[in-house]
């Protein structure tokens, strides 16, 4: 027997990886040397990279953006697709959402990438939207698997991790 994905039980799985993903970005901005802005950079040009606006970005989406199993990936599902390294929420998006009524079932739309966010695509517009200033650079959109390494390499969240142990 087939399940169908409940929407709310996708929100359930996505959102907490955005809440440890933004948290641990707060964390280690908060506690890095802070650095003073190139002459070509104003301080009010830097993104700001509270946990608070980061939920902010996350929640940008609902109400307006499906499911879509592919989106927010590009053609050849290697990375990020057009509207992952954009900022906001895509137009197409909130038409395809528009469009939808109580019998959407995301089995009939895999791989229409333009249309909505899976969960690795929804993580990787949330972070680019909190880390970029504008649409078009490198982006964050990778397999689940391979996030908290990356971000790791990255240098995001390490000082959080220090602080951490987990008894086995």
């Amino acid at each position: 027997m087939k399940r169908k994905l409940n929407i709310r039980h996708l929100l359930l799985l996505c959102i907490p990886i955005c809440l440890v993903i933004g948290f641990s970005i707060s964390i280690f901005y908060r506690n890095a040397e802070p650095s003073n802005p190139s002459e070509n950079q104003k301080v009010e040009d830097q993104p700001n990279l509270s946990l608070e606006h980061f939920l902010e970005i996350a929640m940008e989406p609902v109400g307006q953006t499906m499911y879509v199993w592919g989106g927010g990936w590009n053609e050849e599902d290697t990375g990020d697709g057009v509207e992952a390294v954009t900022i906001g929420v895509s137009d197409q998006w909130a038409s395809f959402f528009e469009e939808q009524d109580a019998s959407y079932d995301y089995q009939n739309t895999l791989y229409q990438i333009h249309d909505g966010l899976d969960c690795s695509g929804y993580v990787g517009w949330a972070i680019y939207n909190l880390m970029q200033t504008e649409s078009g650079q490198e982006g964050y959109v990778m397999k689940s698997g391979e996030m908290a390494k990356a971000f790791a390499d990255f240098g995001w969240g390490f000082l959080y991790a220090q602080k951490c142990y987990i008894r086995l």
